[in-house]
């Protein structure tokens, strides 16, 4: 696909000052996906038509030009520190989703029992947190703008891999307990990042699988299933 077409959202995208958008953004009026309510932590979903399991919360779906439901969202006492390894450390640097930590903790000792030194890099950032990040990355479609970052979630984490060996584990073993790559090569038009093989967001065992095994983007399924 060629890199140089701008992608679906791009004409949706508005000058903004970081710090006074943090009640909300404009949501896209033509686009993909535009005029459907976007999930929220903890809203029920429906159980007739979802793909997820009956009582699941919906996910929340973030893009360049969707922002979170809240853009200043903070997940607060769901979050718990893990260090790099992935392990529960009142003392870690890095915060995840209470629900994230063990399936984060079993890919990452799997990876390592198979030769693969994975080790998490990033993960929960606030919205302040994502300001200073946007302030500071130039590129386009490297950095989400503040509010718009699945990063916020706190189910998203980025992985140090120093290997193209263990980028290609990570792809096919990541699934297998609940994880997708979100910004996976030839699929920025869609997803509007360039392709981040470290990261990854946790939306559960069956909705992995889907992603993986029929070779989408989270951002495609949103799209086809805006009710999940």
């Amino acid at each position: 696909m060629d890199s140089s077409t701008p992608p679906w959202w791009f004409s949706d995208l508005v000058a903004v000052d970081p710090q006074q958008s943090r009640s909300g953004s404009p949501e896209p009026s033509s686009q993909p996906g535009a005029g459907i309510p976007q999930g929220q932590l903890g809203t029920p979903k429906d159980a007739q038509t979802s793909l997820l399991p009956e009582g699941t919360p919906r996910l929340p779906w973030v893009n360049p030009a969707r922002c979170h439901p809240v853009c200043a969202f903070d997940p607060g006492s769901s979050l718990v520190h893990i260090n790099d390894r992935g392990d529960e450390d009142e003392k870690g640097r890095h915060r995840v989703l209470r629900d994230v930590r063990e399936p984060l903790q079993a890919l990452l000792g799997l990876a390592r029992s198979q030769g693969h030194a994975l080790k998490v890099e990033s993960a929960y950032r606030s919205y302040d947190d994502q300001v200073r990040v946007y302030s500071t990355i130039k590129e386009i479609g490297r950095a989400a703008r503040p509010g718009h970052s699945e990063h916020q979630l706190g189910s998203v984490i980025d992985l140090r891999i120093p290997t193209g060996a263990a980028i290609e584990w990570l792809a096919v073993h990541a699934a297998e307990f609940g994880f997708v790559l979100s910004y996976p090569a030839q699929k920025q038009r869609l997803t509007g990042y360039r392709p981040e093989p470290w990261h990854i967001r946790y939306v559960g065992k069956e909705l992995a699988k889907k992603v993986h095994d029929e070779k989408l983007t989270l951002e495609e399924l949103f799209r086809a299933h805006p009710e999940i």
